[in-house]
């Protein structure tokens, strides 16, 4: 929605439930949301949920291999319309329960793998750029991120919820929203507040002791440009510095990760179907207004009143 604010979340978010999958599982969010609102007046023997003959599959997993069955699950179930459930290998458990903790487990596991987080990222999960690193720690990076985007739109898809505090700056990544100097602020907020939000009279002096160069501040071994090692951060180049690392941190060096989530992610919405649709009804509208005298040019925007505004 343009204007969030307009609406607490649990109405956008029935909305979302509401809207966002195929009609049988449409109708069932519906019915839930109804049964629970309205209480027994719904919930007599006549009352038929929609969602009650929808597909279930049950899907053996190992929890001591839980990362790699993981993976697996989003390589198999790309696009399952139905209920994904989990048992475990050799356990007598079955339900709902292990369900749930399969998915308390995926969140458990994946924040424990600190090699991807980056550290100084405060109580909150943003990953390590992959800037420098080695392939296999590229192509573990892309494997994980992978599972993450497939399994939290698989929480959405069968409701079910995964425990993962990951930070704000990660979703406007995701989200294509734009960031800026101050978003570091919520990544790394000594660096933040030491090289961004420095307001002291002796700054040029504190980055002269800091003994700081043109190299990574989370990984001194790469250099931020040709001969960085060697040049020393002070007044004259601060913004230079300032630029390379708000790249290396927010940009560049998060397109493996950005990419392989929206990857996962789309196994389970296939975002580019609704994509399509909205180019076809631009152009649409386009050749209407060409033909037709119309209002041109055409101005796209999620938000109605800033089209009116420009038009």
């Amino acid at each position: 929605m343009s204007f969030p604010y307009y609406t607490n979340f649990s109405s956008r978010f029935l909305l979302f439930k509401t809207t966002s999958f195929e009609t049988k599982r449409n109708m069932g969010n519906l019915f839930v949301f109804l049964k629970n609102y309205m209480g027994e007046n719904l919930a007599e023997k006549n009352s038929i949920n929609p969602t009650e003959n929808c597909k279930r599959t049950k899907v053996k997993v190992n929890r001591d291999i839980i990362i790699d069955d993981a993976y697996s699950i989003s390589q198999k179930f790309p696009d399952y319309p139905g209920y994904l459930e989990f048992d475990y290998i050799n356990e007598s458990g079955t339900g709902l329960g292990p369900t749930l903790e399969f998915y308390s487990l995926i969140g458990q596991s994946i924040s424990e793998k600190k090699e991807i987080w980056y550290s100084n990222s405060e109580l909150t999960l943003f990953p390590i750029p992959s800037i420098g690193k080695s392939k296999d720690q590229i192509e573990e990076i892309k494997k994980i991120f992978t599972i993450l985007g497939f399994f939290i739109a698989r929480s959405l898809y069968d409701d079910r919820l995964i425990n993962l505090p990951i930070n704000q700056i990660f979703w406007d990544l995701v989200l294509h929203r734009p960031i800026s100097y101050k978003s570091i602020e919520k990544v790394d907020k000594g660096l933040y507040n030491f090289i961004y939000n420095s307001n002291s009279t002796s700054f040029g002096d504190d980055l002269k002791n800091s003994e700081l160069n043109f190299t990574l501040p989370w990984n001194q071994d790469i250099e931020l440009e040709e001969g960085g090692s060697k040049k020393q951060l002070n007044i004259d180049n601060v913004e230079r510095y300032k630029s390379l690392v708000f790249n290396k941190l927010l940009i560049e060096g998060q397109k493996e990760a950005i990419a392989s989530f929206t990857l996962g992610f789309n196994k389970v919405f296939d975002t580019n179907f609704a994509a399509d649709l909205t180019i076809m009804e631009e152009g649409t509208e386009l050749l209407k207004r060409m033909t037709e005298g119309g209002v041109l040019p055409q101005i796209t925007s999620c938000s109605p009143g800033l089209i009116n505004y420009c038009e």
